[in-house]
């Protein structure tokens, strides 16, 4: 039995169907009705309920009823779909109950990792292979196992799935599994402890972790003095082996999740109702809070003395690279729109902001800075010089914004020497200003 780390199918269902992560439900333990008929009682890990949730924090805090009505809400049959599709080959039973990690028969952990890779994978599946080739005693290959990935879920549901299941770790269940690089995963907890699990992956490598009782179904109520849940030893065991296998891997970035682009955080003093901490605030006494979209300007923190001013003020980001000036405009609280301006100033720096930088302005308000491009070359019309003197055709061009470059050409006519013979580019043409325009002098021989 999987437990919660089931939920892992439901959610990429979810996000399938458009669900954000920021879609809310209810998280009280209750009785629903399924459709078709009968009833579901859940309840919560903790026994109790948390009002309306987003299915970020959901996920991240394994929250029985929130998952429940989830499933509901995206049908089983399709969240048996999506778990075939990403690596489950065993026969799962159409009962909502799955989403919990309810199975009749369970998986496998070959299965479970094979999933997760899928998600590592940015949304491919790989059939799982044992032997990568065989070769003879000539050491010449025989068979070789290429892998062949199919496109089974969309990048860009992977990609919000992933940095979901990467604050499981940061900062859920999955804590235990940290290993200081990015990596997202589940943990799983079967009921009265029979079966824990973690579930995980790097975008390098994925691995799944099952512990149990060798003879059977077993409440593990007292390992090594504890309850075995997802987030106790699996999650350390996956967190051991993945930290050597990985030992000389560098750390690799999951991809970008729009949605987080939408995101802020912001940090928060403790022992307040949601105040902003600032400077002063202890070490230590303060905590990340991510809010998503723009949200009511948060009152400064009143028990450490902050100065009055701190709270929405606009960071100055001229000069600054634009990905540089929109990281520090995030992190203070601001939206960026970025618009672009021909400039000698380096290419792709801020040459200008507004609201201007040191000033006030509303938090989760817009700040624009103006990025420096390339100035495109302004063009004129070449005037026509054939049949001028020397000296005449190069006044002429002068005039008009651009350099003679003069070449001679031999002629037997004395009506000619001295006299523009052709001219490139040609007179009525647009040229770059400033630009060369070649002459042909005739010269006698």
């Amino acid at each position: 039995q999987t437990g919660s780390a089931f939920k892992v199918f439901v959610l990429t269902t979810a996000i399938t169907q458009g669900l954000t992560p920021y879609k809310t439900f209810d998280s009280s333990p209750g009785t629903l009705k399924i459709p078709g008929g009968g009833i579901w009682k859940v309840s919560n890990y903790s026994g109790k309920g948390y009002g309306r949730m987003t299915i970020r924090s959901g996920t991240i805090n394994s929250v029985n009823a929130l998952y429940a009505r989830l499933m509901l809400e995206v049908g089983v049959k399709k969240v048996i779909k999506i778990a075939h599709k990403m690596g489950i080959t065993s026969k799962l039973e159409a009962n909502p109950a799955i989403a919990l990690g309810g199975l009749k028969r369970g998986v496998s952990v070959l299965e479970m990792s094979s999933s997760m890779a899928t998600l590592a994978n940015n949304g491919k599946y790989i059939k799982p292979t044992t032997i990568v080739r065989v070769t003879d005693s000539k050491n010449q290959i025989i068979i070789r196992n290429k892998p062949k990935p199919k496109q089974v879920i969309s990048p860009n549901v992977t990609s919000t799935v992933n940095a979901i299941l990467q604050d499981v770790i940061r900062r859920g269940t999955g804590k235990g599994a940290n290993i200081g690089r990015p990596a997202a995963g589940k943990t799983g907890t079967a009921q009265n402890y029979r079966d824990a699990w973690f579930v995980g992956y790097t975008p390098n490598m994925a691995a799944a972790v099952w512990v149990g009782h060798p003879r059977g179904q077993i409440a593990m109520l007292s390992v090594h003095g504890r309850r075995v849940s997802g987030g106790s030893f699996p999650a350390t065991i996956w967190k051991r082996f993945m930290s050597e296998a990985l030992a000389n891997t560098p750390p690799k970035k999951f991809p970008f999740s729009k949605f987080y682009a939408k995101e802020r955080s912001i940090e928060i003093c403790n022992g307040t109702a949601d105040m902003q901490a600032c400077a002063t605030c202890p070490e230590g006494s303060t905590y990340p809070k991510t809010f998503y979209k723009k949200q009511p300007t948060l009152k400064q923190c009143n028990m450490h003395d902050c100065p009055t001013d701190e709270t929405g003020r606009v960071p100055k980001v001229v000069g600054f690279s634009a990905g540089s000036a929109t990281k520090k405009l995030n992190a203070a609280g601001f939206d960026v729109k970025k618009k672009y301006k021909e400039s000698k100033k380096r290419i792709g720096s801020v040459i200008s902001q507004s609201p201007a930088g040191g000033g006030q302005a509303e938090e989760g308000s817009t700040v624009i800075i103006y990025i420096s491009k390339e100035a495109k070359p302004k063009q004129s019309s070449v005037p026509s010089v054939i049949g001028q003197s020397e000296a005449d055709a190069s006044a002429s061009l002068s005039g008009a914004g651009f350099k003679a470059s003069v070449s001679y050409q031999a002629t037997t006519d004395p009506a000619q020497v001295g006299i523009v013979l052709s001219q490139n580019p040609a007179g009525g043409s647009k040229a770059n200003n400033d630009s060369s325009v070649t002459i042909i002098v005739g010269q006698a021989q």
